[in-house]
């Protein structure tokens, strides 16, 4: 049996004379025609033209234009902006390979309504503790909860006992947020009770997190002007945090691990809790692989 050569072992076929062999057929090929295998997005960044391509998104300069954003300051982010955040909040939460990255941009890319809304639409009753037997289970135990702690951010957090949870993971922006105690699971904590409701730019700065006080001083204060809920909303930082949060630590299974498994629908119910548009975060999936350049990645 004739020995194919493989031009992408040890041996390198530029520095050599000759002609090579496919290795799917049995005819001489010259180096000129021997491409070298595509660069994965985590060689080359997530570009705006890649990101653009991805999601269809054409001629489009600015996301989260529905109507429901208007007044905040995150409506009409611009693209550069938004991929300069999510390129942050890769590093934070270890979103560190294609595998990852094609799933969690699949779910923002459903949760948000294709980059438009950071909130869900409706007023968010159906999660009173009238309209839902299992409100009070996952915090929402007053009529009116709904509103405050319907989906918000880029995978949408809901429920007032996950908004809780995170704001205990970033505290310097919800100072001002009410105890939350007592609830159906024995959650019992009120990290607020001896702090300001007045935010304190001296206390901030000082907290090891990373941010600098230009961070504060320019998003905090404005952002300060927004109900603690609505703030998940409000500030880009936030929108993308509380999706890397969620992804990573605030689910029973962290998503990374799924995501490398490729147990889509499994990531799907973690999001989405239901089988809403299985199908389409699956399709989104499959897509963003592809685009990505998945199977060449240097991390997996």
């Amino acid at each position: 049996m004739k020995k194919f050569t493989n031009p992408w072992e040890s041996q390198n076929p530029w520095q050599q004379g000759g002609a090579y062999h496919s290795l799917a057929l049995d005819v001489p090929t010259s180096r000129e025609n021997i491409l070298p295998p595509k660069r994965c997005i985590c060689q080359t960044g997530l570009t705006e033209d890649v990101f653009k391509d991805a999601f269809g998104l054409g001629n489009r300069t600015k996301l989260f234009t529905h109507y429901t954003m208007r007044g905040f300051p995150t409506y009409h982010t611009e693209i550069p902006s938004f991929l300069n955040e999510l390129s942050k909040v890769f590093d934070r939460y270890e979103i560190n390979n294609c595998n990852r990255k094609a799933h969690f941009l699949a779910q923002l890319w459903i949760e948000t309504m294709f980059f438009l809304t950071f909130i869900e639409e409706g007023d968010g009753t159906r999660y009173d503790p009238n309209r839902r037997d299992d409100a009070v289970r996952y915090g929402n135990t007053e009529i009116g909860d709904g509103f405050k702690y319907k989906g918000r951010g880029g995978i949408h957090l809901t429920w007032k006992i996950n908004y809780y949870t995170y704001f205990l993971h970033r505290p310097d922006f919800f100072m001002d947020a009410k105890p939350f105690k007592n609830l159906s699971q024995g959650v019992n904590f009120d990290p607020w009770d001896s702090a300001s409701p007045v935010f304190n730019i001296e206390y901030a700065t000082a907290r090891p997190n990373g941010y600098t006080p230009i961070h504060y001083d320019r998003n905090f204060m404005l952002l300060n002007s927004f109900p603690p809920y609505e703030r998940v909303a409000a500030s880009l930082f936030l929108s993308l945090d509380t999706a890397g949060w969620f992804w990573k630590k605030g689910t029973v299974k962290n998503l990374n691990t799924l995501s490398d498994r490729g147990l889509t629908d499994e990531v799907s119910l973690a999001v989405n809790g239901g089988g809403n548009m299985k199908a389409e975060r699956r399709d989104k999936t499959r897509t963003l692989l592809n685009k990505f350049n998945a199977v060449s990645c240097i991390n997996m």
